[in-house]
């Protein structure tokens, strides 16, 4: 077994473990296996053991069976229903069992060295490193409740540990989002941070103009809707400091119109700033009821790991790719029938991916940029004043 996989396994024991089915996996991965170690695993003393410490007697026992050891496991976790065990190995889970687990706050990687900025890479060292304002709705008066999206508030724990300062707001209607988005764009204490980011998980919808309309908790009205291009320009002239990053993360349906496939963005005065959304046109925005919705899920993996020493500019490739993995889970699962209760996807959607072989991955837009734009988790410039 590859020295990597083996420490995945080797930090996971006991998470492994939890509401882990022994004579499922052992049945499922016998032929790893001798005789010897077989009759063990079928003795007496061992059956007494706890239905935790057998898995884990195996899952130590597995790391000597052969290189493809760790793949077989995964294939088995895959055809015996364990979701959740494979999720921790392929990085997508945190390892918790109680879902309501995923509030706490995300860990990440800290920069072991500041990007210093330059005329290539933005000024991010302020502390605070920026302000952020997440809202999701998930429960409508009329629209389907988005079940599994309040897993989506990991997203902000994650950026809190990366150094912002936010809040967060759930099931609000159309006359408190625009509240709440026009006071935090005249926040005073903008012009004292380095960025800002605002991310926003709901139901959305295409107009005829090809404009991105969002769904607030009251529903969409069409006639005067919450439209992403409305969101942006709220910034246009807010305090933070000139030529400093503004980051939209913008989760929501995004339905297809006659076959087209791109959103119109009216850009105005748009500077410095950052559009990331699910690019996949004509169905939701793919969601876990477990786990949350893909976008956030591959963006809170990706940022733990890499933001310590990547832009995002690089990151976006490694959010398209983990959202390939995630649609590869789902076909796999739905083989085996295992993801009926778990996966918010349509029968459109399959139809779609079937016929197109489009998948969803991150529309990333940039306008007014430049630059390169590094994060730098855990690291400030002590005493430093914001960009002016």
């Amino acid at each position: 077994m590859d020295e990597k996989d083996r420490q995945t396994l080797n930090d996971n024991l006991s998470k492994l473990s939890v509401n882990c089915n022994f004579d499922y996996v052992l049945g499922c991965l016998e032929n790893l296996f001798t005789e010897r170690q077989l009759q063990m695993y079928r003795s007496e003393s061992f059956m007494k053991k706890t239905e935790e410490l057998k898995c884990q007697s195996l899952f130590e026992d597995i790391q000597t069976r052969g290189p493809n050891a760790f793949k077989d496991l995964l294939q088995c976790f895959k055809n015996t229903g364990h979701l959740t065990q494979y999720m921790i190995l392929t990085g997508f889970h945190s390892g918790k069992t109680d879902t309501e687990s995923r509030d706490e706050q995300e860990k990440v990687k800290k920069s072991r060295t500041i990007q210093r900025p330059s005329q290539s890479v933005y000024k991010m060292t302020s502390d605070p490193r920026g302000y952020f304002i997440f809202i999701n709705n998930i429960k409508f008066q009329k629209l389907d409740e988005r079940k599994g999206a309040h897993l989506d508030r990991a997203f902000g724990n994650l950026l809190i540990d990366m150094g912002y300062v936010g809040t967060y707001h759930q099931n609000q209607t159309k006359k408190d989002m625009r509240r709440l988005l026009k006071e935090f764009a005249a926040k005073e204490d903008l012009s004292t941070v380095d960025s800002l980011i605002v991310a926003i998980s709901s139901h959305g919808k295409v107009n005829d103009s090809m404009e991105l309309m969002i769904c607030s908790s009251d529903d969409l009205d069409e006639s005067d809707p919450i439209l992403v291009n409305e969101v942006i320009s709220l910034f246009d002239c807010c305090k933070l400091p000139q030529g400093q990053p503004k980051i939209f993360c913008i989760n929501a349906c995004r339905d297809d119109k006659d076959g087209r496939t791109e959103i119109i963005h009216r850009r105005n005065m748009w500077l410095d700033t950052f559009f990331l959304a699910p690019c996949f046109e004509g169905t939701t925005a793919n969601r876990f009821e477990e786990y949350g919705s893909w976008l956030f899920m591959a963006l809170i993996e990706v940022f733990k790991e890499h933001a310590c020493d990547k832009d995002l500019d690089q990151m976006k490739n490694l959010v398209n790719s983990n959202c390939i993995k995630l649609l590869r889970l789902f076909f796999f699962l739905k083989q085996f029938k295992l993801c009926s209760n778990l996966f918010q996807i349509n029968d459109k959607f399959e139809e779609y991916y079937h016929h197109s072989h489009k998948i969803q991955t991150l529309s990333f837009y940039k306008y007014g940029v430049s630059k390169r734009l590094f994060f730098n988790p855990g690291l400030y410039d002590q005493g430093a004043a914001a960009a002016s």
